[in-house]
């Protein structure tokens, strides 16, 4: 994952939205990773903050 991220310092993702628990899991697996190489993100959406899952657990 390191020789991908490369010197990436920023990244954004459009239209950000989780639709299930497993994607839940997935996408907090890859923001430690992000956070944890002092990567800065920046998302948008559509959806408010507590609409930002259809399925919280």
């Amino acid at each position: 994952m390191d020789e991908l991220l490369g010197g990436i310092r920023l990244l954004r993702f459009d239209e950000f939205h989780v639709h299930d628990p497993g994607d839940t899991a997935l996408s907090s697996r890859l923001l430690w990773f992000l956070f944890g190489r002092g990567v800065t993100l920046l998302t948008t959406s559509n959806h408010p903050p507590s609409g930002m899952t259809s399925n919280p657990l």
